[in-house]
């Protein structure tokens, strides 16, 4: 395919990804079709953190105008949300109240009290 006809990455990667393809080529590159919500589930706090981290400072470097930098971002963050969420419903304690309180500038609707699966868009 030419330049002009070469479909974007983002349906290239939609397309392979829902054939179940777990690798494609786009632009003579190889990709995974691996989310970053997926590889989040696997890494260690300690990565979550860094790789968040090196996320938001990409994204932040696009002036935040970079949807796909943007997305990658929020899933390590929600990531870690999920997590603390984890530990504070471990302790029997409310996630709600603790959600209400996290709520800032920053944090604008902590996914604390949300379940991985429900939190997919339809």
């Amino acid at each position: 395919m030419s330049k002009n006809t070469e479909p974007s990455f983002r349906a290239a990667f939609a397309k392979n990804k829902k054939a179940g393809k777990k690798q494609f080529q786009w632009n003579n590159k190889n990709y995974t079709t691996q989310t970053a919500s997926e590889r989040a589930l696997n890494l260690t706090s300690s990565q979550l953190q860094s790789a968040g981290n090196t996320s938001y400072e990409k994204a932040k470097g696009s002036s935040f105008k970079s949807k796909s930098k943007n997305e990658i971002s929020e899933s390590y963050t929600r990531e870690q949300q999920f997590r603390i969420g984890d530990k504070i419903k471990a302790q029997g304690l409310n996630v709600n109240k603790y959600k209400d309180r996290m709520k800032s500038k920053n944090i604008k609707g902590s996914a604390f009290g949300l379940d991985r699966n429900n939190n997919k868009k339809k």
